[in-house]
């Protein structure tokens, strides 16, 4: 499971467009994306905030 993490974060680290499928921007939030990561037996979500700078910089304000 820990594996399926670190790829889901370096998927957002150093790709240019990840799928949504793995992230996604939480509506009616200032910045908090969500991460997904799912296994055979679980749904894992992780949300995190970005700074505005950041998601502009890396997904056109997106």
């Amino acid at each position: 499971m820990q594996e399926k993490i670190e790829y889901a974060f370096d998927l957002v680290r150093f790709e240019k467009q990840v799928p949504k499928r793995f992230f996604k921007n939480l509506e009616n939030t200032d910045g908090i994306y969500e991460i997904c990561v799912i296994t055979t037996f679980k749904s894992i979500r992780i949300a995190e905030k970005f700074k505005n700078e950041y998601m502009k910089e890396k997904y056109g304000g997106k």
